[in-house]
């Protein structure tokens, strides 16, 4: 009996990709590229999607940053093919420039997509004016404690009195762990750029988080282990670091399902 064709066959895989169908389809090198990318479209195609991204990426296929662009457009935060696209298509470096800057352009209108496209463009280790420009306009007012990481990534110093200006006008809310997730990614950003909060600035942030770990621990006291429940990207990541789960332990986990 004579195998399916390996393309076939990955249009029912499960979540976890066989390792020696991974090898077939690589194998295949440029000629698997445009029916990967037709797995790719179909985003309500199960797992099938969310492999054909990772192989097509280590293809390095150029060819479909565009429809990759077009998945972050097409799908949420919380979509595992979201996240695979988000935190992969940065590994092909330059070639994702222009294409990338170009779909900001036609959907400057849609706050999501910029913002997602954004992350992409702040990891791609390229340093180019519009980046930075771009990277600047989705540090807007709420925004800041998600989009600082973004300035971080990117690596220009020049952002950093935007940062502290966030830290200095931040409005703690004492009674939510989320506010301390804010805080944090602030901060990150802040030393990953090389910046130093001034004493009392640095006494003040102190303080919340004093509030914040007595909170934490009244909670825990009186309500047991809680429950466990779907993490949402932005959501404080579970691991306790206290940073955002797509800054944090989201990553690793969309790398052992590349595996």
């Amino acid at each position: 009996m004579v195998a399916a064709n390996p393309i076939v066959r990955l249009r029912g895989s499960s979540e976890k990709l066989p390792p020696k169908l991974r090898a077939e389809i690589l194998a295949l090198g440029a000629e698997a590229i445009p029916r990967l990318i037709g797995i790719l479209e179909d985003i309500e195609g199960g797992w099938a999607p969310v492999h054909a991204a990772d192989l097509l990426l280590d293809l390095k296929a150029v060819d479909a940053i565009e429809p990759m662009l077009q998945v972050l457009a097409e799908t949420d935060f919380d979509d595992v093919l979201y996240n695979h696209v988000v935190v992969r298509l940065p590994e092909l470096g330059a070639a994702v420039l222009e294409p990338a800057l170009a779909f900001l352009a036609d959907n400057d209108h849609d706050e999501d997509t910029f913002q997602s496209v954004c992350e992409v463009l702040a990891k791609l280790g390229v340093k180019d004016e519009r980046i930075f420009d771009a990277l600047c306009d989705v540090f807007e007012p709420g925004d800041e404690p998600l989009t600082s990481g973004l300035l971080a990534s990117y690596g220009d110093p020049r952002a950093l009195p935007l940062i502290e200006d966030a830290i200095l006008s931040f409005e703690p809310d004492l009674a939510s762990l989320s506010s301390r997730s804010d805080l944090i990614e602030l901060l990150d950003a802040h030393e990953r750029l090389g910046g130093v909060l001034a004493h009392d600035v640095q006494e003040r942030v102190d303080g919340w988080f004093a509030e914040w770990e007595g909170m934490q621990a009244r909670r825990i006291n009186a309500a047991g282990a809680p429950a466990r429940r779907k993490v949402g990207r932005n959501d404080p990541c579970p691991c306790g670091s206290g940073k955002k789960y797509k800054k944090c332990c989201l990553g690793v986990r969309v790398s052992d399902e590349g595996r």
